[in-house]
């Protein structure tokens, strides 16, 4: 679980810093803005699946 968490940590600063070059040179905007929202989208959907995970889990 905390090597998914840390993966989905780096994936969504990976999409801001995608974002931000977008932002910072406009040469690089449809390209920062399709990495951010391809990084941002694994990352929800690696969250989800932690969570879907997490929830199925017997807690004591």
């Amino acid at each position: 679980m905390q090597k998914i968490g840390f993966i989905t940590v780096l994936l969504f600063l990976a999409a801001l810093a995608s974002f931000m070059s977008a932002f910072i040179y406009p040469g690089l905007v449809r390209t920062g803005g399709m990495l951010g929202v391809l990084f941002l989208g694994i990352a929800a959907l690696l969250l989800a699946v932690m969570i879907a995970k997490r929830s199925k889990t017997e807690r004591i």
